[in-house]
């Protein structure tokens, strides 16, 4: 069997979710500060020169020149940093009744392997499903492995304890 870096696993960030595929949030709507219109103000006519003068004067302090807009940007990403880690602890029952339900057709997967690498305050699982030799299974179109990636806080007891100092379990 293979070493879990070996998979070809990679993130796909915005890929799921309440905010749908590309962390859209409908048409034309958008799922975060970053590229938002709104979140970017203008201080005056466009191409207007700023009177504010050298970085900590009075022009800034009053949230106006680049200082004040490195501020509001960095405020913007520390928010969405905060809110990217999720209260969500996935369970055993969970991805056991997924491997059941969510069989692939075609070359049967004859094991289930749930993977997990540390993200900053949160864990990403991806649970996946082997052949024979012990390689995921991938969709033949896209050629990415069959299955799903789960971003969580942690995993419940039971899981915790199958994972013992590994970061792979292989379910039978």
């Amino acid at each position: 069997m293979t070493g879990a870096g070996s998979t070809g696993f990679t993130e796909s960030a915005g890929s799921t979710g309440p905010a749908g595929p590309g962390g859209s949030a409908g048409p034309g709507g958008s799922a975060g500060p970053v590229g938002s219109r709104s979140s970017v103000e203008s201080n005056g006519p466009a191409g207007a020169a700023s009177s504010a003068g050298p970085a900590g004067s009075a022009g800034d302090a009053a949230e106006g020149g680049p200082a004040g807009w490195a501020r509001r940007w960095l405020g913007l990403l520390e928010r969405a940093l905060s809110d990217a880690v999720p209260d969500r602890v996935l369970s055993y029952r969970e991805v056991v009744g997924y491997l059941a339900a969510n069989r692939p057709a075609g070359p049967a997967p004859v094991r289930g392997a749930l993977l997990r690498r540390r993200r900053t305050g949160a864990w990403v699982f991806r649970v996946l499903f082997l052949d024979e030799s012990g390689e995921p299974l991938t969709d033949r179109t896209t050629h990415r492995p069959l299955g799903y990636a789960v971003l969580a806080r942690d995993c419940d007891e039971e899981l915790n304890d199958m994972f013992g100092d590994k970061d792979l379990i292989v379910f039978e």
